[in-house]
């Protein structure tokens, strides 16, 4: 990793938000122009992915960094190109809107639901999958919202005490906005609470493990252990004849450094490795590819 030069500079709490891109292994620079602060983001070769003014309020302490309201350790543009980002004039209508690109381009949709933008982050594409499909199951009557009685059904798939009294006091504590019900983005928030640790939470822990339980959270975790990039793609539609259901055909591609022993040596070649599911809804389809993936994976050598 190039070594960058790095100083102390003075940001306002309004520009602390930035850090939360060091998660996702970005450079976030910020700089004061006039009387704003702004952010602009950079791969780790230095390419700019976004530019925005940066106003929000973030908590740091659940970042892990060491700051206070006088100081923190921002990066220093040092290459020409970049630098003229900090030095020229900044138009707070293109950094608004490079903002907004990033935002789309980076969403995460399954089903028409949309992970809300502050998760995007926190929540791995694998993970929403699987929150979307919890979220359908337990929203029984379809209104696209969890009820009392339907959060009964979050205890009971738990594990849980199912009283009409401890789904009263979880939905307290997930329902933000005290409509009485759980809509799809305080869900969200229920599960970012608890990977937050949440101490109201402690007993739901379980939700968690659901999540990554799933052949898609286990595929995602061995691609993770092993470098490996995931994608899915719906290859073919086949339409319901008299005996049989639509089938639909998923394929998995899991691109990366693949090693096989050969000749009592161990190689390794960069390949994408293809797996295919089949089932009645897409969902099933591409459950079965990962699962393919999940045994070719166990009979080959750890990355």
């Amino acid at each position: 990793m190039e070594n960058h030069e790095r100083e102390k500079t003075g940001i306002p709490q309004i520009a602390l938000q930035n850090a939360v891109y060091a998660q996702k292994g970005l450079y976030s620079d910020t700089f004061e122009c006039g009387s704003h602060f702004y952010c602009v983001v950079y791969t780790m070769n230095r390419d700019r992915v976004m530019a925005a003014d940066r106003r929000d309020l973030e908590d740091m302490s659940t970042l892990g960094m060491d700051w206070d309201n006088e100081t923190i350790e921002t990066n220093v543009v040092t290459n020409a190109e970049n630098a003229s980002v900090a030095t020229g004039d900044i138009d707070e209508d293109d950094l608004e809107a490079d903002q907004r690109r990033y935002l789309e381009e980076h969403a995460i949709v399954v089903d028409g639901y949309k992970c809300p933008d502050e998760f995007v982050n926190i929540i791995t594409p694998m993970e929403f999958e699987e929150m979307v499909n919890l979220f359908t199951k337990f929203d029984v009557d379809h209104s696209n919202t969890i009820d009392k009685h339907e959060t009964k059904k979050i205890l009971i798939y738990l594990g849980m005490d199912a009283s009409m009294e401890m789904a009263i006091e979880l939905l307290d504590i997930v329902d933000v906005d005290k409509s009485g019900e759980i809509d799809f983005e305080e869900f969200c928030n229920f599960i970012v609470m608890l990977k937050r640790g949440d101490p109201r939470l402690q007993g739901y822990g379980a939700m968690l493990s659901v999540l990554n339980s799933t052949p898609l959270g286990e595929l995602e975790r061995q691609c993770v252990t092993r470098g490996l990039k995931i994608k899915f793609v719906i290859m073919e539609k086949r339409e319901a004849t008299l005996t049989n259901p639509t089938q639909w055909i998923v394929e998995v591609q899991l691109s990366g450094v693949f090693h096989n022993l050969e000749n009592g040596e161990v190689l390794a070649t960069q390949m994408t490795k293809r797996f295919q599911g089949i089932g009645t809804t897409t969902k099933e389809a591409k459950y079965n590819a990962a699962s393919n993936a999940i045994i070719n994976l166990g009979e080959s050598m750890p990355g």
